[in-house]
């Protein structure tokens, strides 16, 4: 089968990443995209809780079922809802910094885990921005992200692993 990798857009003349620069005096954004289950959260809430000592922002954009998954328990994170598919692209190379794929940690998600491929993953590269994978070692979607070398991927929900990667990530975000 012939295929063709598309990676993220990059500046002309270089390997960069063609991402916007975080406007000075506002914290470093991370945006998630899409259905909020209770076990994505459960990844997300790890996320949120490391970002609140750093003054990082989570922006959600779901719907009103993610909205109630989510509460209102981190001053960090705000609950948006979709974004008509036009404007996704966009808003979010505007308006983030990073965007964020969260799966399944639990045992029950495993095997579903380990076969998935999120398909906003298309439109997350398309953005230029840098993409955390926050997934569990088994899953496809890390086991791809580590081979691209352009992901941050996150594989344990330990929280200086993540303090220590996503600090990486918001100091420097052309790293990748």
């Amino acid at each position: 089968i012939e295929s063709e990798v598309f990676l993220p857009p990059r500046r002309r003349g270089t390997t960069r990443p063609a991402f916007a620069v975080q406007p000075a005096g506002r914290p470093f954004r991370f945006a998630y995209c899409g259905q909020l289950w209770n076990s994505y959260w459960q990844a997300l809430r790890v996320l949120a809780e490391v970002g609140q000592k750093h003054g990082w922002q989570l922006d959600i954009y779901t719907n009103e079922h993610g909205r109630r998954v989510a509460g209102r328990d981190h001053v960090n994170v705000r609950v948006h809802d979709f974004l008509p598919e036009d404007r996704l692209v966009p808003h979010l190379a505007e308006e983030a910094d990073a965007l964020v794929v969260a799966l399944d940690f639990s045992d029950a998600g495993g095997p579903t885990m380990e076969t998935m491929f999120s398909s906003k993953m298309a439109e997350y590269t398309a953005t230029g921005l840098p993409v955390v994978i926050m997934a569990p070692p088994y899953a496809n979607m890390a086991r791809w992200g580590k081979t691209q070398g352009c992901f941050v991927v996150i594989d344990r929900l330990d929280r200086d692993h993540i303090d220590r990667e996503l600090s990486a990530l918001a100091g420097d975000p052309e790293r990748c």
